[in-house]
């Protein structure tokens, strides 16, 4: 049970951070949730009784004035982010660059500012990583590339916060049926593949991981193994990520054809 302990989830009008946050309200926690969809996290938060800003997590100066706020926190679990998809040759700079703006520099400002709360309470900081950062992902580059920043963040925050009690995790999910991926539809790898998790799926592993303060926390034994074999069968990555691509644009194909 989490009663009287206090969350805040960026991200948690929906998808994973709306999941994350329903479970915990189950376990009796005291929820404070974040997100740029007014009206959806209007929404969430009276089903969930919880509090609720409008914060975008871009604005140093925004985060930092809604925390001052807040008195106490035993986790932030940080969901927000955002994805656009294509070839990296021909995707949009202005998309790519507000890949990074959001993925990462807004972990950065989060976890700058949360940091001195959380060490008080010895609690838990929860960041949003992805398969997508063990290795190439086509059509997803720069969005892969910002959740391998996130990644390699956290594993100097590890090392860094070392015996100050705080609790860094990294949850990497595959494709998740979500808003996000689902304003993605193209992705030839998703069509190939399809959701591999629920938002329900990550939830249920983020508050496990949270429990057993695990630094990496997977939603299942597949995405243990991908990212065991990227660490330690490296050299298998591109032929087995090649295969698929190369499986997913015939996939494509055909059925443009058959249209």
């Amino acid at each position: 049970m989490l009663k009287n302990y206090h969350f805040l989830i960026t991200g948690g009008a929906s998808g994973i951070g709306l999941a994350t946050a329903q479970l915990l309200h189950q376990h009796g926690a005291t929820l404070t949730l974040w997100d740029v969809n007014a009206t959806a996290l209007a929404q969430a938060a009276h089903d969930l009784q919880a509090a609720s800003v409008v914060v975008d997590i871009t604005q140093p100066q925004a985060i930092q004035a809604v925390l001052t706020n807040i008195d106490k926190l035993d986790g932030v679990i940080h969901c927000a982010g955002i994805l656009h998809s294509g070839m990296f040759e021909t995707l949009d700079l202005e998309k790519q660059r507000r890949i990074i703006e959001v993925n990462f520099f807004g972990t950065v400002a989060i976890v700058q500012m949360v940091l001195p709360l959380l060490k008080k309470t010895r609690g838990s900081l929860i960041l949003a990583g992805s398969v997508a950062a063990f290795g190439g992902s086509p059509e997803e580059a720069t969005y892969g590339a910002s959740k391998a920043a996130v990644l390699s963040l956290a594993q100097t925050l590890r090392v860094e916060l070392d015996g100050t009690g705080v609790h860094i995790g990294v949850f990497c999910p595959h494709f998740v049926d979500t808003p996000m991926v689902q304003q993605n539809p193209d992705v030839k790898l998703y069509q190939l593949i399809g959701n591999k998790h629920t938002a329900d799926d990550v939830a249920r592993a983020i508050v496990r991981g949270i429990h057993k303060r695990h630094f990496m926390i997977f939603p299942s034994l597949e995405v243990q193994g991908a990212w065991w074999l990227s660490r330690y069968g490296h050299g298998l990555v591109f032929p087995i990520v090649r295969r698929s691509w190369r499986q997913a644009l015939r996939l494509v194909s055909a059925r443009s054809a058959k249209n």
